[in-house]
């Protein structure tokens, strides 16, 4: 009990030097909590150094991690430390890129019910993005490897960081991705997304073969990466699907509609709810949810709903606009 106390008390320390200036016996306290050898201790300084801007602790910072590298999994349970390091590492723009090129690859497997975890993606993740935002010359090369990672959420963030690059070679290799099989639907899903924010113009048609896909994750991903775009030409392309999907396929599309966000797409939900049967309707009300407060909508919603005297609407209706 005692131990824990001396350890709450230490924590509160730190948390009172994030609201002292960054004078030079901060930084002094700072730097002896960072070389702790208690990783929540260490990871409590880490987060007050990056929220203080203190770039003069960057060596200490980089010391630290390299530290509970060593033997992770019992010096630094669950990575919590070197979790907040390579963020404060990555806030403060480090230009020592080879942590991050370490962190990249690092993996920390630990005891669990049944098994082993990985503990460290949030580090892998985290590097990712550095990399990208640091202009490292090898950052596709560790996306690419890590676009295979064996956890998805390391998957789904080297699919967004190779779109946020900006590249030529990103498109490219995201539309790799998206055609190998090999990839979880997830991540399919996220390469299509991602196309149409990097590269729209060129994007719109490999994208929309997506719509035809026999995986209906993958028909619904795309017609959301579409609809991201807000464009006339993205309701074109759902609409004319529409008239050919068959009506159980079409409730994919519902969704997609509402959040293109155009009026035309608007128009559309509300025909969908006042035309087409209860099944099709109640998911159109359902996405209309979107726009609950645009009393223009609503309104209209509302109309639309009493008039077709439909039970099913109704409750649909009071339980998401009542």
């Amino acid at each position: 009990m005692a131990k824990n106390q001396a350890l709450n008390n230490k924590l509160e320390q730190i948390q009172q030097l994030r609201q002292a200036a960054s004078t030079p016996q901060t930084v002094a306290e700072l730097r002896k909590h960072l070389a702790a050898k208690t990783n929540v201790v260490v990871a409590k300084a880490a987060r007050v150094t990056a929220e203080a801007k203190l770039a003069d602790l960057l060596p200490d910072l980089r010391a630290a991690f390299v530290h509970f590298m060593q033997n992770g999994e019992k010096t630094d349970k669950a990575c919590i430390a070197k979790i907040a390091l390579i963020k404060a590492l990555r806030k403060l723009e480090d230009s020592d890129l080879s942590l991050f090129v370490q962190g990249i690859r690092y993996q920390q497997l630990e005891a669990s019910f049944g098994g082993k975890i990985d503990t460290a993606v949030d580090i892998r993740c985290e590097c990712a993005y550095a990399l990208v935002e640091q202009a490292a010359p090898e950052a596709l090369n560790e996306l690419i490897t890590l676009a295979f990672d064996a956890e998805l959420a390391a998957q789904i963030a080297a699919v967004r960081a190779m779109a946020s690059t900006g590249r030529y070679e990103s498109e490219l290799l995201l539309r790799m991705l998206a055609t190998s099989r090999a990839c979880d639907q997830v991540v399919v899903g996220e390469c299509l997304a991602c196309l149409m924010q990097l590269a729209p113009d060129t994007s719109f048609d490999f994208v929309a073969a997506y719509l035809s896909d026999a995986d209906e994750a993958l028909q619904q991903a795309s017609a959301l990466a579409l609809a991201q775009t807000h464009s006339s030409k993205a309701f074109d392309i759902l609409r004319d699907h529409w008239d050919d999907a068959p009506g159980f396929k079409r409730r994919l599309l519902i969704l997609p509609f509402a959040t293109l966000r155009l009026p035309e797409a608007v128009d559309f939900l509300l025909n969908t709810v006042e035309f087409e049967p209860d099944t099709l309707a109640r998911e159109a009300v359902q996405a209309l949810k979107i726009y609950q407060h645009d009393n223009n909508v609503t309104s209209r919603l509302r109309d639309i709903v009493a008039a077709k005297s439909s039970h099913t609407l109704s409750e649909a209706w009071r339980r998401i606009f009542s």
